[in-house]
């Protein structure tokens, strides 16, 4: 075939890989002999490489390591030399995408900011996009979360600007990713159900495990192993049946085994957060777990704090075993307890001080806490006895009459330890959910819903639901529509705009 046909015929399957087709450009690429390679100019090369680019971001988003290297290789063999010092962008970017695959987050993020800069000055939009949205998912796996979310939201307004399915695909996908780490599990909800509208095929692993993270139940977004697997190691957490947990568990971590690592992180995150029987020492979620920090880490919002027993309220437990060191455990593994061990409720009491002061106490351990100390942990400023001692004797109080005779609290000068000889679980508020994030968790489940509804939905007077729903409103979280006689709410995002796609 002579040069200008192959040219001819590559980009037919690039602009088809565009469009999410990946089963065109795969076929080109097959197609795609040595020996055509060895006797081509350079623009029959440098088409060619460009191919192969088309392949490897559809295998990225596949999330396909190994089909991404070896695009890669056969990239560095096919690139002609006329480009080595002005490199081919899509090529460039498939070495972003392989260093972000392989573990390689920092190399990941430089690479794929130059490759952004390099075709912002040749405007190619669609590497531009793609470019944005592996920078941003290089900082999300690298815990920069507050850059994640503003490069993420930066890709996805590009991408719903140049309406190029491949790239809305990969940037609205990131920023449901950003969307869950920053705490907003209800807007990665809205986002994976939509991108559903999408002609691309390639991301439907990573968009299942993406909505399974987010909390979305089991349907046809949950035809992956891994996203099926995490579906089925909550069912065995929430079962309490401990053997099947286990056995739960070692298939997921199995089926894990051959995932980007940020996705490993994710999933020994939750298994860590969820099993009361795993020591947390020397893991990243270790003073999370202990205690010593209160902010729910970015891997646990979603589905480790929105499933579980369903009695239950709390999000976050202190956990104390007879037998083995204070812990804190998500909802999810609140099943998971000991029988035997005493269990606490939550209170109605809106702060939940009585369950804070026993909770840090407990996950303070048999030395106990300075009444200082334990001020802090409780209010979240500096104790001065002058002015705070009443608040904290009264909290003290509380305390011990909502234990009963479960556990023993004793405040001995000023120093404050809790006794709990047969153990003791115990919600912890300090990482609760407000009345508002619980009605925008509803609001994801469903297009629009009543005040009414929301209230019933959530277990709040329905004044009170009112009240946070109009302050959504007022901050542009959710808006309000007539329909009929009744006024619905519905979730939005200022951000992110449904695909319009028709496949």
């Amino acid at each position: 075939m002579p040069s200008d046909a192959h040219i001819e015929a590559d980009r037919a399957a690039i602009a088809a890989a565009l469009a999410g087709d990946r089963v065109t450009c795969d076929a080109r690429v097959a197609a795609m002999s040595p020996s055509r390679l060895r006797s081509a100019d350079d623009a029959d090369r440098g088409s060619a490489v460009r191919v192969l680019a088309a392949s490897a971001r559809h295998a990225a988003l596949a999330l396909d390591a190994a089909r991404v290297s070896e695009l890669d290789d056969r990239i560095a063999d096919a690139r002609p030399a006329a480009t080595e010092g002005a490199p081919d962008v899509a090529a460039e970017l498939i070495g972003a995408w392989r260093a972000l695959l392989s573990g390689a987050h920092a190399l990941a993020l430089d690479l794929a900011t130059t490759c952004g800069a390099r075709a912002s000055e040749r405007r190619q939009p669609d590497l531009v996009v793609d470019a944005a949205s592996l920078a941003g998912l290089a900082r999300l796996a690298s815990g920069d979360v507050a850059s994640g979310v503003k490069a993420a939201r930066r890709a996805s307004r590009m991408a719903r600007t140049e309406s190029i399915p491949l790239c809305e695909a990969l940037a609205h996908l990131v920023l449901a990713r950003a969307r869950r780490a920053s705490g907003h599990a209800h807007l990665a909800l809205r986002i994976t159900r939509a991108l559903g509208a999408l002609p691309v095929t390639s991301h439907g692993a990573w968009l299942a495990f993406e909505h399974a993270l987010a909390g979305g139940s089991a349907s046809s977004l949950a035809r992956d192993e891994l996203a099926a697997a995490l579906h089925a190691w909550c069912d065995a957490a929430e079962s309490g049946d401990r053997a099947r947990f286990d056995d739960a568990t070692r298939v997921l971590q199995a089926r894990a085994a051959s995932a980007p690592p940020f996705l490993r992180d994710d999933v020994d995150a939750l298994v860590l957060a969820c099993d009361p029987q795993r020591d947390p020492h020397g893991s990243p979620l270790e003073s999370f777990l202990l205690g010593a920090t209160s902010e729910i880490p970015p891997a646990l919002h979603g589905i480790a704090t929105t499933r579980g027993i369903a009695s239950e309220s709390a999000i976050l437990y202190a956990l104390q075993h007879r037998a083995s060191a204070p812990r804190r455990v998500v909802r999810l593994g609140r099943a998971l307890v000991l029988d035997g061990v005493p269990a606490l409720q939550q209170s109605r009491r809106h702060q939940g001080r009585a369950e804070t002061v026993i909770a840090t106490l407990l996950l303070a351990g048999p030395r106990g806490l300075d009444e200082a100390e334990c001020f802090r942990a409780v209010y979240g400023f500096e104790f001065v006895p002058e002015i705070h001692r009443g608040a904290l004797d009264v909290a003290l109080h509380r305390a011990r009459e909502w234990l009963g005779g479960i556990a023993h609290l004793e405040r001995q000068g000023s120093h404050v330890r809790l006794e709990a000889e047969r153990g003791l679980v115990c919600p912890d508020p300090r990482a609760g959910r407000s009345l508002a994030d619980k009605i925008l968790a509803a609001l994801a489940e469903d297009r629009g819903r009543s005040a009414k509804e929301l209230a019933e939905a959530v277990g709040a007077p329905l004044r009170a639901a009112q009240a946070a729903l109009a302050a959504l409103v007022e901050d542009g979280a959710c808006e309000a529509r007539r329909a009929g006689r009744v006024l619905e709410y519905h979730l939005e995002d200022t951000t992110f705009s449904e695909p319009t796609y028709v496949r």
